[in-house]
C-alpha cells in the first residue's frame, strides 16, 4: 500500500483493549511495541480482516489537542488530493 501513497507517512500503531486515558499506559504501549501512536480499534480491525483474507488500510489523523484544527484540515486536504 505504501507504494500507492508515497507522500503519506506510515507509523507503527499500538492498540489497546480499553480506552487509553493515562499517558503512562500510552507510553508503555508505545515503548513495548516500538510504536509511534496508540489507539483502541486498529489491531481488532486488522486481525479480523486478516483472518478473512480481506486487505485492510487504516488512515489515522492523530490530534491530541483541540487547538490543532488547522493541522487536521491540512492533512484532510492532502489525502483528498489523491
Amino acid at each position: 500500500m505504501k507504494k500507492d501513497f508515497p507522500k503519506i507517512k506510515t507509523a507503527r500503531l499500538a492498540s489497546g483493549d480499553k480506552f487509553i486515558s493515562s499517558s503512562e499506559v500510552k507510553d508503555k504501549l508505545i515503548a513495548d511495541f516500538d510504536a509511534e501512536i496508540c489507539d483502541m480499534e486498529g489491531a481488532g480491525i486488522c486481525i479480523i480482516a486478516n483472518k478473512n483474507g480481506v486487505p485492510a488500510l487504516s488512515l489515522k489523523i492523530v490530534s491530541d489537542n483541540a487547538d490543532e484544527t488547522e493541522k487536521v484540515n491540512t492533512l484532510i486536504n492532502h489525502i483528498q488530493a489523491y
